[in-house]
């Protein structure tokens, strides 16, 4: 606000709005906006927070489901594997076609088909090798590779979800980690077991 005084100087105030309700005790539509935006992200950052216990500390009765898709020059696959504890560490596979929904640049993919491929035992050394596959999604940032690889980890306790974490790599870097235990390698060990039955 400006005031003109008799010597010609201005004078200025400067109005500062503020947070609070107006004359009818109605907050105003901007600051309803921040409020929701806030409340928003934190929201976002609850459920990013989220993250499931791995592989080593799954409990029995716990239940961890991935589905791991790759695509690639000459491939394209899905697996979903269901790791439990009962009381040994086993996985059930199943291979699962997915069929085109959605157009690009985001394509969207439906689970068209899904064949049941099998239950293999494991060891505590393979959940430390699939805790070290864990750890190398959460930290990986590297990419060049044509091979993208979509990784969605679920835990569940009760029949329902208590965390969810989703990865995806196109570096072509985790066959390289010390220690390490792949999807493939899994889906390749059950192969191996059913030709040998």
């Amino acid at each position: 606000m400006e005031k003109l005084h008799g010597s010609g100087n201005i004078e200025r105030n400067l109005v500062i709005p503020t947070m609070s309700p107006d004359a009818q005790g109605m907050y105003t539509p901007r600051f309803i906006l921040i409020l929701v935006l806030a409340i928003l992200s934190s929201l976002g950052t609850a459920y990013a927070a989220e993250k499931i216990n791995g592989f080593a500390q799954l409990a029995p009765g716990d239940t961890l489901q991935i589905r791991f898709t790759s695509r690639g020059c000459f491939h394209s696959y899905s697996y979903d594997l269901t790791f439990t504890r009962t009381p040994e560490p086993s996985v059930s596979v199943a291979a699962v076609r997915l069929a085109l929904e959605g157009p690009e640049p985001r394509p969207k993919y439906r689970d068209a088909e899904r064949r049941e491929r099998g239950h293999l035992p494991l060891s505590e050394s393979d959940f430390a090798g699939l805790d070290t596959l864990l750890g190398f999604y959460r930290t990986n940032s590297l990419a060049g590779c044509t091979t993208h690889d979509e990784i969605k980890i679920s835990e569940i306790r009760d029949g329902k979800v208590i965390a969810t974490e989703k990865f995806k790599d196109a570096s072509c870097r985790a066959h390289d980690v010390k220690g390490v235990l792949l999807i493939d390698a899994l889906v390749q060990r059950l192969s191996k077991k059913k030709n040998n039955e």
